[in-house]
């Protein structure tokens, strides 16, 4: 597995750009894989290399029903605009479909993304996962099936951040049969690992106490570590979600184990998680214990990226937890305004950068 102690990552639409247009960065072949929906973010990447004039070709990765949503008309005008796009670059593009079966189960559809994912990459040289518009199973299973298939393949993560957008998406229709992440459960649960201590690392952000409590449900910790974003673009952005966790942080020791994390640093993140866990297994083992690990998902996309890596680092002792929400509610606000202040960000996972 990588090691990401020492990476590679751009910030904003010109370090991104500058380092596509660069003929110094690895050559060949590229493939943008996107996915669709009402997030406003989702072409923004995609403008950015279009009007860069990036030689690329664009897959998306399509799921589920829109017109069934609330947001039908939000999602329609994104892809109105992707299509526009796509059009105006002459950018060779596809859809792929997720073979979801009459109840549309998601993750059965992640199931046979991972063993369809070789075909799929055949002949480019670049993968780029566009995770902005792409749900948290989707695009922690697409990265990790890209990285043991993808041989000596570079393979990039980007996303369009803005943490006030996230502040304005509401999660409802919450699922209720919940377990870890496909793909990311080591067999950890109470009748497999009864003696394990069982501590979960929870990254917190707005709008996910109803998506923590039902975690803590199912994975019952005996001790609870709260990431809170910290440095952050707002000032009061920490202080307002310890507020909002006040469940969490009325428990006892809640605030003596706070992880501080850049909000928009993944790769600082996965360095304090592993270390945090290499250093939790070694005191353990001098008592002849043991631990699993939980990692709860109630941060922003970017952020989650250091869980990513840190579950793909630690295979056998981390499960992800992702509450799947089946719609969301959003508030009343100028999106595409907003939507101007957002920062797109360009991860370096495998290839190149990784081999000396």
């Amino acid at each position: 597995m990588g090691n990401w102690d020492s990476y590679v990552m751009l910030e904003g639409d010109e370090e991104v750009i500058g380092f596509w247009n660069d003929p110094y960065r690895p050559q060949g072949k590229t493939l943008l894989i996107m996915g669709e929906g009402f997030d406003p973010r989702m072409n923004n990447v995609l403008k950015a290399f279009v009007d860069a004039k990036v030689d690329f070709e664009c897959k998306t990765i399509v799921y589920g029903d829109y017109n069934k949503s609330p947001n039908a008309a939000m999602v329609q005008k994104n892809i109105d605009a992707r299509n526009k796009l796509i059009e105006s670059g002459a950018i060779p593009f596809s859809d792929h479909h997720l073979k979801t079966g009459a109840q549309r189960d998601l993750n059965r559809g992640v199931k046979f993304l991972n063993i369809e994912m070789k075909s799929l990459i055949e002949g480019y040289d670049n993968i780029i996962v566009d995770i902005s518009a792409l749900p948290k199973v989707l695009y922690f299973n697409l990265v990790k099936s890209i990285y043991h298939d993808a041989g000596s393949k570079n393979l990039y993560i980007v996303v369009s951040e803005n943490a006030e957008i996230d502040k304005c998406i509401r999660y409802i229709n919450l699922a209720d049969d919940l377990e870890p992440m496909v793909s990311f459960n080591p067999g950890i649960g109470l009748e497999a690992e009864p003696e394990r201590i069982r501590i979960l690392i929870s990254l917190l952000g707005e709008n996910g106490t109803e998506k923590w409590s039902k975690i803590i449900g199912e994975f019952t910790p005996d001790e609870d570590f709260p990431v809170v974003p910290y440095p952050s673009l707002n000032p009061f952005r920490t202080d307002s979600i310890i507020k909002e966790y006040h469940e969490l942080f009325n428990q006892e020791d809640a605030k003596d184990n706070i992880i501080y994390a850049h909000e928009r640093n993944p790769f600082e993140l996965y360095r304090m998680l592993s270390n945090f866990i290499k250093s939790e297994d070694e005191i353990l083992s001098k008592i002849q214990e043991k631990a699993c690990y939980g990692i709860a998902l109630l941060s922003s996309k970017l952020l989650s990226v250091g869980a990513l890596l840190t579950a793909m680092e630690n295979p056998q002792e981390v499960a992800i937890y992702n509450v799947i929400s089946r719609d969301y509610a959003i508030d009343s606000i100028d999106f595409d305004e907003l939507n101007k202040k957002s920062t797109s960000f360009l991860m370096w996972i495998k290839g190149d950068a990784y081999n000396d």
